[in-house]
């Protein structure tokens, strides 16, 4: 069990609201905030980790660990 954050965005990309939750995995995490998911852009965080970003009316970006791109030499990127 991991405790996340979900932090929700207005327009100038400043957090209007937090919500605390736990889920068993990063999966979980992103499945819970889809279906509790508010009309605006939110994040969802592990500690100092962002596990993925969701925009309004659109798909859920996970994000890649930076660490292990920037260890490989390697930019990092954004997964779906």
């Amino acid at each position: 069990m991991a405790a996340y954050k979900l932090y929700c965005l207005d327009d100038q990309g400043r957090i209007t609201s937090r919500i605390e939750f736990v889920g068993d995995s990063d999966e979980a995490a992103i499945t819970h905030v889809r279906q509790h998911h508010f009309n605006s852009d939110c994040e969802i965080w592990d500690l100092g980790r962002l596990v993925a970003k969701i925009a309004r009316s659109s798909p859920v970006y996970r994000v890649a660990s930076t660490a292990i791109f920037l260890s490989l030499g390697l930019e990092p990127y954004l997964t779906f």
